[in-house]
């Protein structure tokens, strides 16, 4: 018999207060079952005390390279962020790093910074992914799974098949997917076998979730998705995201959607529950 289950993952937790309130209300009233943490987001605390009497919600390191303000200071962070400040993107990320005007080593002083400010926060995290994917990144994905080898982490978002492959992003993610993915079982570490990418980042509706749901693939599957409150607000932070936080957060909460997980014998689960 075919088995299929299905990780949801909320993004972002830490970043902002509203975007805290809507993954916690995405787990508690959605499907929603893992939130990945940014340690050096402006609402950390914040999502620390909300997620202290949720046990059920798996947490991740949302380990960050991009857009935000680092832990460390930019006299130690001089190639990676020497004005306090990651690149803006992806893409500049990536295209500093393919010049090599980016240290690597920093990048490592980095993340263990904020892997250390998550453990020091007593948070249980059970995997590790990164903002924007930047993991995913040949040059970056030996340093994450070196990272979660030593701090002891089973799993990390580096799922060996990408779904569907229509937008952009995806074709991009597929290839990189498929090389972390190998890489990492070959070092004993636990991920989803699926990356499933119903619609572009910020903008999946119910109507997405219910059309794919039947299609997914046998194994363990992995969903991200960002919920959050108060659009408004969120658009005048984050005004180039172009995300529809609350429409992601009606979707995960839609009562067919989880009829349909019922319907088609899919099974939610989290990634400490990977085997």
């Amino acid at each position: 018999m075919m088995t299929r289950r299905l990780i949801v993952s909320g993004d972002d937790l830490g970043l902002h207060e509203a975007i805290n309130r809507g993954v916690i209300e995405a787990h508690e009233r959605g499907i929603v079952t893992c939130a990945s943490v940014v340690a050096c987001g402006r609402a950390f605390d914040h999502a620390c005390g909300l997620v202290a009497t949720r046990p059920q919600l798996d947490l991740g390191a949302h380990l960050t390279l991009v857009e935000e303000a680092p832990i460390l200071a930019p006299d130690v962070l001089k190639t990676l962020a020497p004005e306090g400040r990651f690149p803006r993107s992806y893409r500049q990320l990536f295209l500093e790093l393919l010049a090599g005007r980016i240290e690597l080593r920093e990048v490592e002083w980095e993340l263990e910074a904020q892997i250390q400010r998550l453990k020091s926060a007593g948070l249980p995290i059970s995997h590790l992914d990164s903002h924007q994917h930047t993991h995913l990144f040949p040059a970056l994905r030996t340093i994450l799974l070196d990272l979660a080898l030593r701090h002891g982490f089973a799993g990390i978002r580096a799922a060996a098949r990408v779904t569907p492959k229509a937008t952009k992003f995806g074709l991009l993610l597929a290839p990189l997917a498929k090389m972390a993915g190998r890489e990492a079982t070959g070092r004993g570490l636990k991920s989803p076998d699926t990356l499933w990418l119903p619609a572009t980042s910020g903008r999946v509706t119910a109507a997405q979730l219910l059309e794919g749901i039947p299609h997914l693939p046998e194994g363990v599957t992995e969903l991200v998705v960002h919920p959050g409150l108060d659009q408004a607000v969120l658009d005048r932070e984050y005004p180039n995201w172009n995300f529809d936080w609350p429409g992601e957060l009606a979707a995960v909460m839609a009562p067919e959607v989880r009829e349909s997980l019922v319907r088609e014998n899919i099974q939610l689960t989290r990634y400490s529950e990977l085997s």
